[in-house]
């Protein structure tokens, strides 16, 4: 893989990851918090491993996974500043509602209902074209769409 390559991947998490970083948590405890979302949390961090798991940097990278990665990359990046910020105060790592909940409508909620959820799939597929086989991308694609059926297991 080369040197650009992983560039590209650097620059795009660094990009993705940083809104959060800055992002202010809001300090009071939440009034409900849904335990059970740290389910679908452990499912996108295999998720996430299934796309490392291969011998990346001794392949060739065509030049169309390049660009496809990008824009993911770069959707990814532009989901997780305006969710971020959409949701101001209102933004927490924990699934949880504030005493003084507000259903967000504006910015990106207006489009997707869950944009930093969005973000994330973005991130892991922009990720995948670059280091991955297409079967494991596939693969690790699928993890993160269970999350929501675990609950009723559970």
């Amino acid at each position: 893989m080369p040197g650009y390559a992983y560039a590209i991947l650097a620059a795009g998490w660094l990009i993705w990851l940083t809104p959060f970083l800055l992002a202010r948590r809001h300090a009071e405890k939440p009034k409900v918090v849904d335990r059970r979302a740290r389910w679908g949390v452990l499912l996108v961090a295999v998720a996430y491993s299934i796309l490392w798991q291969n011998s990346f940097w001794a392949r060739p990278l065509p030049t169309w996974r390049v660009v496809v990665s990008a824009c993911c990359l770069l959707l990814a990046g532009i989901l997780s500043w305006t969710g971020t910020r959409s949701l101001g105060r209102q933004w927490r790592i924990e699934a949880g509602l504030n005493p003084d909940h507000e259903l967000v409508m504006s910015g990106p909620y207006k489009l997707v209902r869950h944009p930093i959820y969005t973000s994330m799939l973005f991130l892991l597929i922009g990720t995948g074209f670059m280091v991955t086989p297409l079967p494991m991308l596939l693969l690790a694609a699928a993890q993160p769409e269970l999350a929501p059926l675990l609950p009723a297991f559970f």
